[in-house]
């Protein structure tokens, strides 16, 4: 076939060598290659060279993990090996990639659990040096060779994986490990390793050369358990066991077999569970159990009372004072509230109570209302409400905002380490009440406290604590140290600081209130028509006086409040050189020999006033008007029933100024007019778009300002209209 198509084409370059060209040259063959000779016309010959691509075959990739079981434990070393090579008869470029997912429990599709680590520096390097590249966000590695030899096969890259020291769980969880290899023409498919790791039995941690070590809890009552051991090779078994850091009990099967079952005996029956803010201060019954529990005041106690036997249909507790030396015990119990506790798993009554506000040695009761009517009582435990955690100067007087650092001490590592009160609800550092206190409540153990505050020297105080010791919580005394101006800076500062705190603190609660911004709405709106009601008096030239005569005068026209006719002064005041009637004057009666008004009144637009009189007495009627002088006049009682009189009120002299002050005040009292007008205006639509969002119930005080302001600007308006009918 070859030599036929090698005839052929030279018939075709010696025939029509040049329309060959010219449609060849511009042509690019893919994987192939063409090299053609120059050769005689008649004796030309064609060479011709292909390359055909890469296939899977052509590659050597294999991925392992020798001596690994399928189950691994905790805090293990995995290695993994990449062996790689190429059959090519041609260098060619090639990648190694390996892959390690998450962990999910065995049996489910969720994929959560982070179970191997990559360790740093483990990975080698690939052919010629090629570095790893390792991405920790993926958990990927990566080896890029940019020329692998031909025929070359059996090389290797390694890696290593780490699973935890601890897991706190006690489920299996499955995860795996792939790789592959891949080039820019083929890529194999992923090679994956599963594996399962197994948690860290308790056991486990004592007998780690046994490996495949499980337990499982088979049978468990009031008074023991049971507890089955299984392991790879038969073995002898001891469980220690107690109450306390040195263990002083032990169940053993000295048979050797791989699966024993070992008896722990000797369990306290737990009826009742007490904690607060996560620590648990009780978890015994009360009965053979002397001493009292430490509790703050005003706190409140987490309750966990199972019944195993008669099982109530309702639970109550309270708290009442201890019955103590010098007390008849026949006397009555003080009554304390009663807490009922809700049944929130079967045949469990849980809830909380909270503690009474004064210090002192109190019990904690229990009814138990049975199916048949019985009500059972019983002390379930005796508490002593302890005082704070305090501190105080040398004088006994507390401290505010003393810093308090507190520090645990570990046993196991025999220091005093950083107290993760957090865990608790609880701050460490914290800070101190006004009365000195501290707000913690301390679980059992040894603990140090460091205590500092500006202006005394800071203190240290080791001590011990336990719930059921019935101690107090320790008094912590700082003495003051000599005076100085940054103790005398700092100490104001901090109360400054604390003071902003909190306004900002409460400012944010009330600012995140869609009620708080109704109501700064409706203050802010009340204050602008209080404003613009202010600036509509002024314009009719109304004092602070006048206003209230005005709101006085409405008032008694709304309630129907009229003055006889037999005691009724009727008058106008009017400007003595225009003759027009004066508006918003201010008019009063006043007793002979007395200060204060008898009867008061403010003229209409009319000009026109309407004063009560008692009949056989006289009385000095005063006319005032911004402006205008005041006028004083003797009235009787033979006054009363007559035509009305007038009242003319002349102007005061006025100083002339100059005329560049008279603009400036010309234009300034048209610039205030303006913007009492439009904020007037402003305000009317505000009230009712509120009417329509909020109801009437709660805009009625602005909406009444607003009205009152309508009232003054209408009476202004009319008597600027009059005035320009006049002139």
């Amino acid at each position: 076939m070859g030599e036929n198509f090698s005839g052929c084409l030279k018939y075709l370059l010696q025939a029509h060598s040049g329309l060959i060209f010219s449609l060849l040259l511009p042509l690019t063959f893919p994987k192939a290659t063409l090299a053609i000779d120059p050769l005689p016309t008649q004796a030309a010959t064609l060479q011709v060279g292909a390359t055909v691509p890469p296939r899977a075959s052509d590659f050597q990739f294999e991925f392992a993990s020798p001596d690994q079981p399928a189950t691994i434990g905790p805090n293990t070393l995995l290695e993994y090996t990449l062996t790689y090579g190429s059959n090519l008869a041609f260098a060619t470029s090639l990648n190694l990639e390996a892959e390690w997912g998450l962990g999910a429990l065995v049996g489910q599709n969720l994929s959560a659990f982070e179970i191997v680590s990559f360790v740093p520096g483990s990975a080698t390097a690939g052919y010629q040096g090629s570095l790893p590249i390792i991405d920790q966000a993926k958990r990927r590695i990566t080896w890029k060779i940019d020329s692998f030899p031909k025929k070359t096969t059996n090389q290797t890259v390694s890696f290593k994986l780490k699973t935890p020291s601890r897991y706190l769980g006690d489920q299996k969880i499955g995860f795996s490990v792939q790789a592959r290899l891949y080039t820019s023409q083929v890529s194999l498919p992923f090679k994956i390793i599963k594996q399962i790791y197994s948690p860290a039995k308790f056991l486990q941690n004592e007998y780690a050369d046994l490996a495949g070590i499980e337990t499982e809890i088979r049978s468990v009552d009031d008074q023991s358990f049971s507890l089955l051991v299984r392991t790879r090779q038969p073995t002898r078994a001891t469980l220690y066991y107690g109450k306390e850091a040195r263990l002083g009990q032990e169940a053993s099967g000295q048979n050797l077999s791989q699966e024993k079952i070992l008896r722990v005996a000797g369990l306290e029956k737990e009826n009742v569970l007490i904690s607060a803010s996560g620590i648990t201060l009780k978890n015994r019954s009360s009965a053979g159990t002397p001493g009292s529990v430490t509790f703050l005041p005003n706190k409140s106690l987490d309750l966990f009372l199972p019944f195993k036997v008669s099982v109530p249909v309702q639970v109550f507790v309270r708290m009442v004072p201890a019955q103590v030396l010098g007390i008849n015990n026949l006397s009555p119990i003080p009554y304390l509230e009663k807490t009922r506790l809700l049944e929130t798993e079967p045949n469990v009554f849980s809830g909380k109570v909270m503690m009474p506000a004064k210090p002192g040695n109190y019990e904690l009761l229990i009814e138990a209302l049975g199916v048949d009517g019985s009500l059972n009582q019983d002390v379930l435990a005796k508490f002593y409400l302890a005082e704070h955690l305090k501190i105080v100067d040398n004088l006994g007087s507390p401290i505010e905002k003393a810093r308090v650092a507190l520090e645990w001490y570990d046993k196991r590592q025999r220091l005093f380490e950083y107290f993760p009160a957090e865990s608790f609800g609880f701050r460490n550092p914290a800070y101190s009440e006004p009365d000195g206190s501290v707000d913690v409540i301390l679980p059992e153990g040894e603990y140090r406290l460091r205590a500092s505050a500006i202006g005394y020297l800071p203190q240290e105080l080791t001590f011990a604590f336990s719930p059921l010791a019935g101690q107090d919580y320790p008094k912590l005394t700082l003495v003051k140290k000599p005076f100085s101006l940054a103790d005398f800076a700092g100490y104001y500062r901090t109360v400054l600081a604390d003071t902003l705190r909190f306004l900002n603190y409460n400012f944010e609660k009330l600012a995140a209130s869609y009620r708080f911004f109704n109501f700064a709405l409706l203050i802010g709106l009340f204050l602008l028509s209080v404003i613009s009601f202010l600036l509509t008096a002024s314009r009719l030239k109304m004092s602070l006086e006048d206003v209230l005569l005005y709101f006085e005068k409405y008032a008694r026209l709304f309630s129907g409040q009229k003055i006889k006719p037999a005691e009724l002064l009727t008058g106008f005041i009017e400007n003595r050189e225009t003759g027009l009637p004066l508006h918003a004057a201010a008019v009063f009666l006043t007793a002979s020999g007395k200060r204060h008004a008898y009867s008061r009144d403010i003229t209409n637009y009319l000009g026109e006033f309407h004063l009560r009189m008692k009949p056989g007495e006289d009385f000095w009627l005063i006319a005032k008007e911004a402006g205008f002088e005041t006028l004083k006049r003797r009235v009787t009682s033979q006054d009363l029933g007559k035509k009305p009189f007038v009242l003319s009120l002349r102007r005061e002299p006025q100083v002339s100024g100059s005329k560049i002050m008279e603009l400036l005040e010309v234009l300034g009292l048209g610039i205030v007019h303006t913007a009492s007008d439009t904020l007037f205006a402003l305000i009317f639509l505000l009230n009712i778009l509120l009417i329509f969002r909020l109801g009437m119930d709660r805009v009625w005080p602005i909406t009444l300002v607003t009205i009152f302001n309508f009232g003054l600007w209408a009476e202004y308006s009319w008597k600027k209209w009059q005035e320009r009918l006049a002139s």
